[in-house]
């Protein structure tokens, strides 16, 4: 699959992929593989990632996230590649190789199009399940509230909502429970807790036999 000019790709503010409906994934690995190729990121972020060349003190690497992938062996390995012998690197999230490359080469293009349409995509987690990934709910910027959320599910959960459990970068913990106002960061992956309703069935059902109880005494 060939793109005819890679550069409106690269200078183009929004990527949209229209697939043959009988191979869709397929088409779309092609498609995203060449992108790839002409240093296109789609739905990324610039990697966090300080880089600083320096004219002596070697390479000088600062983490401030637990790293599963680069060390400084690794670090000064991908930049000797590029003859960089000082450097500051400063790690501010848990980074790839490939993602200190795109630094360091500083030609990549990022595409995020759920920001540019401030769409917001939110994950189910059903309880004692795990996320599912395949089947966001898309919600509006500005109209991604839990309670957004809840009502696009459907109307009567609303009804029985007690709280909720969110995932993500809209809270400080893993989870943190919310309530109806929380508003929700793209990603987020949210559990919905309901109201136990057989307990409030008990309670009024107890009160209405009070009721009737104290009105036979009154009778007597």
């Amino acid at each position: 699959m060939l793109i005819q000019s890679k550069q409106v790709a690269r200078t183009c503010g929004l990527i949209f992929i229209v697939l043959d409906v009988l191979k869709p994934l397929q088409h779309k690995k092609l498609i995203e593989k060449e992108l790839e190729g002409f240093g296109i990121r789609l739905n990324k972020l610039p990697p966090n990632i300080g880089f600083r060349k320096k004219e002596k003190g070697g390479i000088n690497l600062q983490t401030l996230v637990p790293q599963s992938e680069l060390d400084i062996d690794t670090v000064r390995t991908i930049l000797n590649e590029y003859k960089i012998n000082n450097a500051d690197v400063v790690l501010r999230d848990d980074c790839t190789a490939d993602d200190l490359v795109d630094v360091v080469e500083g030609n990549r293009v990022f595409h995020k199009k759920w920001e540019y349409l401030q769409l917001v995509r939110i994950y189910t987690k059903p309880k004692g399940q795990l996320p599912d990934y395949t089947a966001p709910v898309v919600l509006k910027g500005g109209r991604n509230s839990v309670e957004d959320f809840c009502n696009k599910l459907h109307r009567s959960i609303m009804k029985e909502f007690k709280c909720a459990l969110v995932w993500g970068t809209s809270v400080k913990h893993q989870p943190q429970k919310v309530g109806r106002d929380h508003v929700l960061c793209d990603e987020d992956v949210v559990q919905v807790i309901k109201k136990d309703l057989r307990r409030y069935k008990d309670v009024y059902l107890y009160f209405i036999k009070w009721k009737i109880y104290k009105n036979c005494l009154n009778l007597n």
